[in-house]
């Protein structure tokens, strides 16, 4: 539904990872960030900002289970903040499994 009206969806599944590196690889991917993305927490929180959201982005993300918890914890503040940012829609379903 979401995509239907023009919102941008994005899985990000870090179903198989456990880690930041690998948490940053695949937030590269789902988000199709450049090469050069810094691949830590105020790149990633710099990139989030820079996505376009108008008229909206719905992130669907699973998996975060696996991760350490500091890792977890970062990224949902980081999703947290850039949803809070008034600028367009930018919404994180953070779902189990």
């Amino acid at each position: 539904m979401a995509g239907s009206e023009g919102w941008r969806t994005v899985h990000l599944d870090t179903g198989d990872v456990s880690d930041k590196a690998g948490l940053m690889d695949r937030v590269q991917r789902a988000f199709q960030l450049p090469d050069w993305f810094g691949r830590n927490w105020d790149a990633l929180a710099d990139a989030l900002s820079d996505v376009r959201s108008e008229p909206g982005v719905l992130v669907a993300w699973t998996g975060r289970a696996g991760l350490d918890d500091t890792t977890r914890r970062t990224t949902e503040e980081i999703l947290t903040e850039r949803a809070d940012d008034r600028e367009g829609a930018f919404v994180a379903v953070l779902l189990e499994g």
